[in-house]
């Protein structure tokens, strides 16, 4: 467990690995330290902040009852990451493998989702807003055309009628059409 090891386990710019070693004497509460890492890992506080951030205790790495995945913070850069712990055969906790990959990675596929939604959004807002006025205009004209009738009508012109529309077109043409 080196850092070669650690650089398979976690590709390049994707993830981010760490091996920790359990540092303490054979039954004694375990003591991670790191052996072996890739670049972004390299922190001498590694160790100590996977167990403090995965609010895990060495305790529950014996146990194997462990958070996952959980927030890490190393070198100034916020990473979810997952513990997985490295037993011996009679089942005693010799380590633990970290793997990590950075939040702005993980997170990017979904602000991507987020920027297409709102661009939607706006066209839709803009398409509908025009639309909405010329429906409207449409809905309002035998509403607006009742003064001009009303007047023609107390005039003593009984024939005044409203226009048709695209309306009436449409019931003459489907009335063709039957």
């Amino acid at each position: 467990m080196d850092d070669q090891r650690a650089r398979e386990a976690g590709p390049p710019g994707r993830r981010e690995a760490a091996f920790l070693v359990n540092a303490a004497a054979r039954g004694a509460v375990p003591r991670l330290e790191v052996v072996g890492t890739t670049e972004a890992f390299r922190d001498p506080g590694l160790a100590r902040a996977v167990s403090a951030q995965s609010g895990s205790t060495e305790a529950q790495l014996a146990q194997g009852d462990l958070p996952s995945p959980f927030e890490l913070s190393v070198g100034g850069r916020d990473y979810l990451a997952t513990l997985v712990p490295i037993l011996s055969g009679s089942g005693e906790p010799v380590g633990g493998l970290v793997v990590g990959r950075s939040k702005d990675v993980e997170l990017a596929a979904l602000r991507e989702i987020r920027r297409s939604l709102l661009g939607v959004g706006a066209l839709i807002l803009v398409l509908c807003v025009p639309l909405s006025f010329a429906f409207s205009r449409v809905l309002a004209r035998p509403i607006h055309q009742l003064p001009r009738a009303r007047r023609r009508s107390g005039a003593g012109t009984w024939t005044c009628r409203s226009r048709p529309r695209a309306g009436a077109r449409w019931e003459r043409s489907r009335a063709r059409s039957r």
